[in-house]
């Protein structure tokens, strides 16, 4: 009797058993990435613009408490009587948050599902603005940057989760690029409007007025986001986790973070200290900025996922990202206000577009469970590096009294950046890698 019960034991654990990762025949749906083509297309793509609205409103949201501290700059600094140093320890603030935080997002993400984790990023930023906003010393001001770092370091990760879900491969690129351009919608619109919103109300009244994005994100994340994932018809998970690929991802990152932070967040108070300019002129400077980058995270994602080949269009955005930012070097050493305004364009349209083009990497080298995970790996470095250069570039300028020495130091970092690109863009490890992407 007892060897028929353990008989029945084996049999019944057989059955249930999980199949193995690198048998496609035996893959369960619940392993899949390739979304089902949808009975009705016509409502499919109002579903998908839906969801691209709401995923460049999260993205627009987890930075916005960054974009409007640079865009209010000149306010914050003379109203609370804080030096440059102080100024820039707020978006370090944040962004350390982000990069203590940053192993766990994914795996958030992966756990709680995508739609919690959406609602809980909009609920984070907008406590982060309002709690700014009302903050009656400098402290307060840290500890509301760090409730925006946690809405930041989950922000990516769930955007590339219910992208790799819900989206055709066919336009994962596009859309990904849409979605990751919310950050420069963020630059542009606080640009654009807080510092003559300040001027009415005060830069306090500025930020709470842009805690109503946030808001408007939970209504479109409740409309938008479905509850559960679909089922796949394919499986993705008979792709391995390319190690190489994300520890490449990761130094690039670090770097790029370094730099392609640095600028946004002192541009308006470059603008009013060596330039002489206005503080709304200043503004205006960062909206530039994030007008541009709308349109270059675009094209480069569309651009990238039809080459396969993300590592040398890194290395390219790295490559004139080094050349633009001998523009803005030259504005401080010769102080030609008008260098401000082609450099502005040219870093939204370049340097502030290798994010997209980065995730389209991690999401097509990644197993479809795992996505959270090595998107979250790849951002704590952009995380880090981004929590330095804020501070550190603000205790340059305080002791050089300009910012010559600031712009020269984020040159070289984007040097740098070139060069972690080009030697894995040459590598047979990663070309296996982009050549994956094919089928993403």
């Amino acid at each position: 009797m007892g060897t028929d019960l353990r008989n029945r034991q084996a049999h019944h654990r057989h059955r249930c058993s999980v199949p193995e990762r690198g048998d496609i025949s035996k893959t369960d749906v619940s392993y899949t990435n390739r979304v089902q083509p949808e009975s009705d297309p016509q409502g499919g793509r109002w579903r998908i613009v839906g969801l691209a609205a709401t995923l460049t409103t999260c993205l627009a949201t987890t930075v916005l408490f960054m974009f409007a501290l640079a865009a209010l700059g000149p306010f914050l600094i003379t109203d609370l009587g804080i030096d440059r140093t102080a100024f820039g320890a707020i978006t370090g603030a944040m962004f350390l948050t982000a990069a203590v935080a940053a192993p766990r997002a994914g795996a958030l993400v992966d756990g709680l599902g995508p739609r919690r984790v959406l609602l809980g990023v909009f609920a984070l930023a907008a406590t982060g603005l309002v709690g700014a906003a009302l903050s009656p010393a400098y402290p307060l001001l840290l500890v509301a940057a760090v409730a925006a770092g946690l809405a930041l370091t989950t922000g990516n990760s769930v955007t590339n989760r219910l992208v790799a879900a819900h989206v055709p491969s066919a336009a994962q690129g596009t859309l990904m690029g849409v979605a990751y351009s919310g950050a420069q919608v963020s630059a542009l619109l606080t640009g654009a409007a807080l510092p003559l919103a300040a001027l009415a109300v005060g830069w306090r009244g500025a930020l709470l007025l842009s805690a109503f994005i946030p808001l408007l994100g939970i209504a479109g994340a409740m409309m938008a986001v479905p509850s559960h994932p679909p089922h796949s018809e394919q499986a993705r998970a008979t792709r391995t986790h390319d190690r190489e690929l994300i520890r490449w991802m990761s130094a690039y990152a670090f770097l790029m973070g370094c730099g392609a932070t640095g600028v946004p967040s002192y541009l308006a108070l470059f603008a009013v200290d060596d330039l002489q300019l206005t503080p709304a002129t200043g503004g205006l400077a960062v909206a530039c900025l994030g007008l541009a980058g709308i349109l270059g995270r675009v094209w480069w994602s569309r651009q990238t996922h039809a080459a396969h080949n993300p590592a040398v269009t890194m290395a390219w955005l790295a490559g004139c990202s080094c050349a633009i930012q001998l523009g803005l070097l030259a504005a401080a050493l010769t102080g030609a206000a008008w260098l401000l305004w082609p450099a502005a364009l040219l870093f939204g349209l370049i340097p502030l577009s290798w994010m997209p083009v980065a995730m389209i990497a991690v999401v097509a080298a990644t197993p479809f469970e795992t996505a959270g995970r090595a998107a979250g790996r790849v951002q704590r470095t952009l995380f880090v590096g981004a929590a330095v250069t804020p501070p550190a570039l603000g205790l340059l300028i305080d002791v050089q009294g300009h910012y010559r020495g600031a712009w020269l130091a984020l040159t070289a970092t984007f040097a740098l950046a070139t060069l972690a690109a080009w030697r894995p863009a040459r590598s047979e490890t990663i070309r296996l890698s982009t050549d994956a992407m094919k089928g993403a």
